[in-house]
């Protein structure tokens, strides 16, 4: 029997793929194949200052996976989902790359990858594009390719790296409100950890995440849905805006 939530339609605004560089380059054109083994001895991303899993932050041993679509179909199922909105995990520092012609690779590369892996798997997987603003008349393009050929909901902006402000990126902005789609930042880990929220209301987004497989324990998620409407500091119509309406609204589902 399922429980009492699941009768309230649920949108998860933030899920996420693991993926590998190993996964990545194959995808990636054929001169960066051929150097496979030399590629991959550094990370295709920039490592940041703060490392995610060593002991020190974080106590989960055997506890770390990179949930195939499967695996993650289970937990739509598991807590209801309508779908769920699929962003990057290492490619969330894609704002770093100092080459632009790179950065569109590596792009491209992830973009395919999450149509591929995910977004033709399973109709309740929706995703956001990687955007390469080091060369905005390329981000432009891809935004364009994956949200009219893949269908997803719009492009990431870097939340570090890159002063987003600039009137050379107004093409970017410009490109999304013909496609009226999203475009949305996403906060990361940071070298100069510049990401970080200065001021309490910028986190004020009322979007409701499980954050998988990035959860702080490995989640049950009808737990977590029922955690949500348990609340004693949210109104019922507040609550099934956030889990909801104001994901169906930014993403123009």
């Amino acid at each position: 029997m399922k429980n009492r939530q699941s009768k309230v339609r649920i949108i998860d605004a933030d899920g996420h793929v693991r993926e590998t560089d190993e996964e990545i380059i194959e995808y990636m054109p054929a001169g960066y194949r051929a150097r496979r083994d030399a590629m991959l001895y550094f990370p295709l991303t920039p490592h940041h200052g703060w490392h995610r899993s060593i002991p020190a932050n974080d106590f989960r041993p055997g506890d770390f996976r990179v949930p195939d679509w499967r695996e993650w179909a289970g937990k739509l199922d598991e807590g209801d989902f309508e779908l769920t909105v699929l962003y990057p995990t290492r490619f969330m520092h894609i704002g770093q790359i100092g080459n632009p012609s790179y950065a569109v690779e590596l792009c491209r590369a992830y973009n395919n990858f999450l149509h591929d892996k995910f977004l033709t798997r399973d109709r309740r997987f929706r995703g956001m594009a990687l955007m390469p603003l080091q060369d905005p008349a390329a981000a432009v393009k891809e935004l364009r390719r994956t949200v009219t050929s893949y269908g997803t909901l719009g492009g990431i902006l870097p939340a570090e790296g890159l002063p987003l402000g600039h009137r050379q990126y107004w093409p970017i902005f410009e490109e999304a409100d013909k496609l009226g789609c999203t475009l949305s930042i996403h906060s990361c880990n940071s070298l100069r950890d510049n990401d970080r929220y200065l001021v309490p209301s910028a986190m004020n987004g009322l979007l409701w995440a499980s954050d998988f497989p990035q959860e702080a324990t490995r989640t049950d998620m009808r737990k977590l849905v029922k955690e949500h409407f348990g609340r004693k500091d949210l109104s019922r119509e507040a609550k099934k805006k956030i889990i909801y309406h104001n994901a169906k609204r930014f993403y123009g589902l």
